[in-house]
């Protein structure tokens, strides 16, 4: 029976088709070796690709031989150069293999026309509690995170002078693990990236950060303690009144433990004068000054704000 490696962009479609069977799904055996796995046109695929959640379009199929790597109609094969990874590939069952979490991401770093951003947000989602999805409100929580950056960074050091090695080394020191949603995703991205990036270059950030209080452990969802301060995202959608009363004891637990708390609503996001409001409170909360005279800098913020918007205003 012929084997075959989803990989690139097709192992993120299936990780992200798992949903809640996700942490199943990583507790697979895993092995390092390819062995024979080879490459099939699309259509001779179909069925399987069908029961394992993905839905149309090309599909990405990596081999370890040159020889192996012919090309198919609806097929994108990939060359392996590396002949032993360890734990790279997961074997989802008699047939198929997936690329993991990490090494997926690694390999779409080697691809251009992906950009930095994009792939620094995928990391985001894929070293946190969440999978974009397509259900009632976009994603599905878990409680383990596909991958960390720590497996990230030790991926891109056994692919280090391969194509895609280096963009994924630096996306390893640019990604934190622990975000809980993609809004937190957002927030953290624009607060915390080097501006180069666009980003305010706030150091210090921690996701779901735990905060001993006087009722227990409490997180905060985006916490800078060094900086004395932390952030908390609330959505647009209507709360009942038993919801939001819990949320601001909730909340008044983590100020009574010394944390100021700023709260961020979807509005402040895409807003651009309450936006600029925001970005005036947290400076002035992380004792900053932000007066940027750099019109590049401007610009580039601007660009990663509105690479953001469209995910933000999906999913509030």
């Amino acid at each position: 029976m012929d084997r075959y490696c989803l990989s690139h962009q097709t192992a993120i479609e299936f990780f992200r088709s798992c949903g809640r069977l996700l942490p199943e799904v990583l507790d697979l055996p895993r092995t390092c070796d390819l062995g024979s796995c080879s490459i099939a046109p699309r259509s001779a695929l179909e069925d399987d690709l069908a029961l394992m959640g993905l839905g149309p379009g090309d599909v990405h199929l990596l081999v370890g031989r040159r020889e192996l790597c012919h090309r198919a109609p609806g097929g994108c094969p990939h060359l392996c150069s590396r002949t032993k990874l360890p734990g790279a590939f997961i074997e989802v069952n008699r047939r198929f293999l997936v690329s993991s979490p990490e090494l997926a991401i690694c390999q779409l770093a080697a691809d251009d026309a992906v950009s930095m951003i994009a792939l620094i947000e995928l990391a985001y989602e894929f070293c946190g509690t969440y999978v974009l999805r397509d259900s009632w409100d976009g994603l599905v929580n878990n409680p383990v995170a596909a991958t960390g950056v720590s497996s990230i960074g030790r991926m891109a050091a056994q692919l280090a002078g391969g194509r895609g090695a280096a963009r994924a080394r630096q996306v390893a020191e640019l990604v934190l693990d622990g975000s809980n949603s993609p809004m937190e995703t957002v927030l953290a991205m624009l607060l915390h990236l080097p501006r180069r990036l666009g980003g305010l270059g706030l150091g210090g950030l921690r996701m779901n950060y735990p905060l001993s209080t006087a009722s227990g452990r409490k997180y905060v969802d985006l916490a800078f303690p060094s900086l004395g301060f932390g952030v908390e995202y609330k959505g647009r959608e209507y709360h009942s009144i038993e919801k939001s009363a819990r949320d601001d004891r909730r909340q008044n637990k983590i100020v009574g433990s010394g944390m100021p708390i700023l709260n961020v609503w979807y509005e402040d996001l895409v807003q651009e004068h309450l936006y600029r409001q925001l970005i005036e409170d947290i400076a002035h909360a992380a004792n900053v000054r932000l007066r940027i005279r750099s019109e590049r800098y401007r610009a580039l913020h601007r660009v990663l704000r509105h690479r953001l918007l469209p995910g933000v205003m999906r999913l509030g």
